[in-house]
Parts: structure tokens; C-alpha cells; sequence
């Protein structure tokens, strides 16, 4: 498969499994005396104001949170993939390579969670991207092949110099559903497409959401028997999940759904695919 196009050849899961489940956890840090955007407090502070507030907030993931997900993901045996920024390694480097020993893989997210790529020099952004692999190989034992650029930075070069510095997969992609391969002046690598629904903002509402949405699209792959991805990544900061995306239904799709029951046209037998070696083994299966 080496476009994003639905035209592309039915990407098939072993074994006859209808969707596969790939679950992340991200670990973030800001720059010194800045705070995520999205903190919950709906009253906004003055302008310039530093948010202190904010900045412990955003501490509850390194703290709890990636120590929490982790005893949930061992309790359900399943596998996951921790993207992390390279400075999360630098202040938690005990929780970063804990979750490593457990057997979960680790990806590089960047150095720090507010930093564009794009407005970087060519030099400062491939050494950007060498500073975090270093410091993540350090921490988890393990130098990452993955990546995925913070909040959408990436620049026109970013997957080109990823390729060069033998990264293996990067989700520094929205055009598409299900992984492609792309080709770059330095090689080729595995695009696994990112969420469209990626922050907390809705646990404004109610966390109930996570639930309603993991669900509802799961038993939509699940009944339609797409060959698209489903990415279910538990946690932003470790501690929020993300939501997949809502994909386009194929003609003949039966999905029947009420606010009360949920029921799925499905084969009992089915309850989806568990990638066990996280993200780098689609890239062995398309």
C-alpha cells in the first residue's frame, strides 16, 4: 500500500480479525512557565498572565497518571505504545522506564509539547529530532522507531528527515484512515494516520464521551468490516483519552445504535485484533 486512497488494496488483519486496536498513551511537557491551552477552567486569565494552576495541572500525567494506565494496562494484558516528549523523559525518566520494562514500546513525541518543527531551521529541526531519540534510547533502554511530531508541527521536510534518522513509522499523517507507505528522498516509512479527535476538551461535558465514541466506532468497523485502522489511544498527559475518528461507511452497512442499547450486526466470535508488538507491526501486515 504506498498512497492514502481508499482505491489502495484491502489492507488485510491476520487471522480474519475485522479491526485491529492499537493503544497509545502520551506523556507531555510544556516549556518552562507555560500550560497546556486546554486546562479545564472555563474563566480565562488575564492577558500574560502565567498560569500556575495550569502548569501543576499539567504535571498530573508524569506524577499519577502514566503509573495509573500502566497498572490498567497490565490488569487487561494489553499492549500500548507511549509516545513521549524527550523533556517528559528528562523529568520522569523512573515512570518512562518503567512503562518500557513492562513490555510497552516507547515513540518519540518530540522535545517539548509546545515546540513547532515548522518554525524551525532545517539544522535545529534534525537535531531536535536526534536530542529526543537520545534522550528517549537512554531513558527506556531502547532507541524509538516512531514518532509523532507535537501538536501538529511538522513541517514540509519533517517526515523526510524522520526517514533519515531511520525512524521505521511516524503519525504525522490526516489524509487518510488505514497506514500507507510514504516515499522520501531518504527512504521510505510507515504512515499510521493520527485522530481527528485528539485532546481533552470534551471532558468539559462528561468523560462519558470516551466511552459512547470508542464504542460506537468499534462496533461500526467492527459490523462494517472495513480494512481501515482504528487507532484508541487512553490518554492525554496519561491521564484523558482520545477519540478516534468517524470513517465513511461502506453501502451495506448495518449499524444499529439507540440511546439506551447499542446493538451491532457482528460474528460473536470476533472481538477485534490486538496488535501485540504496537504500531511497528502493521508495517509487517500492509
Amino acid at each position: 500500500m504506498s498512497n492514502a486512497t481508499l482505491a489502495s488494496p484491502k489492507l488485510i488483519w491476520p487471522q480474519g480479525h475485522r479491526v485491529a486496536v492499537v493503544v497509545s498513551v502520551l506523556l507531555e511537557t510544556w516549556s518552562e512557565g507555560k500550560s497546556p491551552s486546554y486546562f479545564p477552567r472555563t474563566t480565562p486569565l488575564p492577558p500574560g498572565s502565567t498560569d500556575v494552576a495550569g502548569i501543576n495541572w499539567s504535571r498530573f500525567g508524569g506524577n499519577e497518571g502514566i503509573w495509573r494506565l500502566s497498572r490498567n494496562l497490565k490488569d487487561l494484558d494489553i499492549p500500548a505504545t507511549l509516545f513521549c516528549n524527550g523533556r517528559s523523559a528528562e523529568v520522569w525518566p523512573e515512570a518512562v522506564a518503567a512503562f518500557a520494562k513492562a513490555g510497552h514500546d516507547v515513540a518519540a513525541h518530540g522535545y517539548l509539547q509546545d515546540q513547532t518543527l515548522f518554525s524551525m531551521s532545517a539544522e535545529i529541526e534534525r537535531e531536535t529530532i536526534k536530542k529526543t531519540l537520545d534522550i528517549l534510547e537512554k531513558t527506556a533502554g531502547k532507541r524509538p522507531t516512531g514518532w509523532v511530531t507535537p501538536i501538529y508541527g511538522w513541517s514540509e521536510n519533517t517526515i523526510d528527515y524522520l526517514a533519515e534518522a531511520k525512524l521505521a513509522w511516524c503519525s504525522d499523517a490526516l489524509d487518510a484512515t488505514a497506514p500507507y507507505w510514504k516515499d522520501t528522498k531518504s527512504g521510505k516509512i510507515l504512515m499510521i494516520p493520527w485522530s481527528d479527535f485528539v485532546d481533552n476538551r470534551a471532558l468539559r461535558a462528561s468523560p462519558r464521551i470516551y466511552y459512547d465514541v470508542y464504542k460506537d466506532v468499534f462496533d461500526y468497523l467492527h459490523a462494517c468490516g472495513t480494512s481501515l485502522s482504528f487507532r484508541r489511544p487512553p490518554g492525554d498527559d496519561s491521564d484523558v483519552p482520545h477519540d478516534p475518528g468517524i470513517f465513511p461507511q461502506p453501502q451495506g452497512c448495518v449499524v444499529r445504535t439507540s440511546p439506551r442499547s447499542r446493538k451491532v450486526d457482528r460474528r460473536p466470535e470476533d472481538r477485534g485484533y490486538v496488535l501485540r508488538q504496537p504500531l511497528l507491526q502493521i508495517g509487517r501486515e500492509i
